[in-house]
């Protein structure tokens, strides 16, 4: 979270790497018995759906370039 706070702060790209194991460490301790940390860890910002527009994106830009490599070997 610290460094996703700071790459934010100064307008740096996030990579979805990082935004992927962010969602999933908040999903784990959503489930946790430490609601004190998670409150610590999270201090009630709204960052979720950040996250997950950079997951989706890049995921996107994924599917786009497998699909334009298949018609590429299709069309050869």
């Amino acid at each position: 979270m610290k460094r996703y706070r700071k790459k934010t702060e100064t307008s740096q790209r996030v990579p979805p790497r990082m935004a992927d194991s962010i969602l999933s460490r908040l999903g784990q301790l959503k489930h946790c018995n430490n609601r004190n940390i998670y409150q610590t860890l999270y201090k009630g910002e709204k960052i979720v759906r950040s996250l997950k527009k950079i997951v989706r994106k890049q995921r996107k830009e994924q599917i786009s370039w497998s699909t334009y490599l298949e018609r590429l070997r299709g069309g050869a």
